[in-house]
């Protein structure tokens, strides 16, 4: 697994931690001019790598708001990925 894929609650924190610090700590940003996107895998594909995707997500989007105050996250890209694969009907 290529460690830039965000997978994890914990690995969707540590990206946006390193966003944060960039942003905020070198380039003086507002935490609050932040939008990060915790990205989410494809429920819909049947693999068993990506079952737990959501709950990652959400989980990973619950961890961003606690340890960065101040910074917005969307779910934009979740969407997109939860639906993608679901058959026509479902959407």
């Amino acid at each position: 697994m290529s460690r830039a894929w965000q997978k994890t609650a914990e690995r969707k924190l540590t990206v946006a931690q390193r966003l944060f610090d960039i942003a905020v700590n070198d380039h003086g940003l507002l935490p609050q001019d932040l939008v990060v996107d915790a990205l989410t895998f494809t429920l819909a594909t049947g693999d068993p790598e990506y079952s737990d995707s959501a709950k990652e997500t959400l989980e990973g989007i619950r961890l961003i708001k606690k340890e960065l105050p101040g910074t917005l996250t969307s779910l934009v890209s979740a969407i997109v990925h939860l639906v993608f694969h679901l058959p026509p009907g479902l959407w």
